[in-house]
């Protein structure tokens, strides 16, 4: 009731202070302050207080010997707790922090201190009496909306903490400019997944921009394996789950469509459960992701009908994004097939970038550019000595007669 009753006051002046223009928290504010105005706030308060103060008012003597135990009503008796307090102070440590028990959380007894309540119940029936009286009458104490707003608080100071060690590390984090344009647009973005651990382990994290704009509905994201493409995948995601959250977003300067939903598929190991085989379950699952769309819907394909033939693969993916098209919904999908970046003005080719010095080193950083994959296999290549002019000189005849004349001697 105290909390309610500071929060009624407190929140509105912290509100004005901080220059906030939340409609929501500006909502929250006035339903609070009309909710402790109210009869039934009041008439609940003053009932409150009786329990509780009836409640602390209880004292009873508990005499243990051997296994029986006696519970009475404390008749004067000396107060021996300070006494034992004192003679095991010396081997007294640290407390934990208590943290406040939830409302409505198991009390946790076991069947002894159970049958001592049942006990002090039966010392004290009118007190009790009343106590179950207003469990029956407000069975959950609590007002509905500030329950949901206490738990809504929770998650988002929480997000707030796993934030603080990105942004000690030098990581960008923005409030996004959420709309309904669909559009995005961000610099200087990560995995939150992928930096925490990174920033935990005191390595860099790379960031890219993402941008969607115009006609532009879907990234395709292309490269070498273990250059970064899974991780812009999941970036993507996060950005618009977080922004429709109302949370900060990983980046700088960021615009992001608010979307109904983030459906998701990304490659899965075939199940022995299944009896319909790995390419079996991907249809359905992506079957069911195509139903579940809306055009409002942001949707992360990862690697989708890896486990069959290339042709198959191309024109299942090719299908797949056609409709995604139809539907107009932001979406990226990573792959290995160029052509699908081909499509139309709808979607826009990302490649993993690989050091052009040494191509077997990759960069993690993803570009706007047409993708070649063939550009990356003739770099490796050539790094190799296997292409075809470094093959041909290797082969030519001068070459052959003097292997054979090395390998006489």
């Amino acid at each position: 009731m105290r909390a309610v009753t500071a929060l009624a006051t407190t929140l509105p002046a912290a509100l004005e202070e901080a220059g906030a223009t939340s409609d929501a928290l500006a909502g929250l504010a006035r339903h609070v302050q009309a909710y402790v105005a109210s009869t039934a706030f009041e008439e609940l308060r003053d009932r409150v207080a009786r329990l509780v103060e009836g409640v602390a008012g209880v004292r009873v003597d508990i005499l243990v010997r051997g296994a029986k135990v006696t519970v009475a009503r404390y008749d004067g008796e000396a107060d021996l707790e300070q006494e034992v307090l004192e003679t095991f102070a010396r081997f007294r440590q640290d407390a934990p922090a208590s943290h406040p028990r939830p409302v409505g959380s198991d009390l946790g007894l076991d069947h002894v201190q159970a049958a001592i309540l049942g006990e002090v119940a039966r010392l004290y029936p009118e007190l009790f009496a009343d106590l179950e009286g207003f469990a029956r009458d407000v069975p959950d104490v609590v007002e509905p909306v500030l329950r949901r707003a206490a738990g809504e608080l929770l998650f988002y100071t929480a997000y707030l903490e796993l934030l603080r060690p990105l942004e000690q590390a030098g990581l960008a984090t923005c409030l996004p400019d959420v709309t309904t344009t669909k559009a995005l647009h961000v610099r200087d973005t990560y995995d939150l997944a992928l930096a925490r651990v990174r920033v935990s382990e005191h390595k860099p994290v790379v960031a890219n921009d993402l941008e969607l704009h115009d006609a532009e509905r879907i990234l395709v994201v292309s490269g070498p394996n273990q250059g970064g493409k899974t991780t812009a995948a999941r970036t993507f995601g996060q950005l618009h789950h977080l922004a429709a959250l109302g949370c900060p977003v990983p980046g700088r300067d960021a615009r992001v469509f608010l979307a109904d939903q983030v459906l998701t598929q990304f490659d899965r190991e075939e199940s022995l459960d299944s009896l319909e085989g790995r390419l079996g379950t991907d249809l359905a699952r992506m079957h069911r992701l195509l139903d579940t769309a809306t055009p409002r819907s942001v949707v992360v394909l990862n690697e989708v009908f890896s486990s069959t033939t290339l042709e198959d693969a191309r024109f299942l993916t090719r299908t797949v994004l056609e409709r995604l098209i139809a539907l107009d919904v932001l979406a990226v999908c990573v792959t290995f097939i160029d052509a699908m970046s081909r499509l139309g003005p709808q979607t826009v080719s990302v490649v993993a970038q690989v050091d052009p010095d040494d191509p077997t080193r990759r960069t993690l950083r993803i570009e706007r550019r047409e993708a070649d994959g063939r550009a990356y296999a003739l770099a490796l290549a050539a790094k190799h000595g296997l292409t075809d002019e470094h093959l041909r000189q290797r082969l030519a005849p001068g070459d052959r007669e003097t292997q054979r004349t090395e390998a006489a001697s």
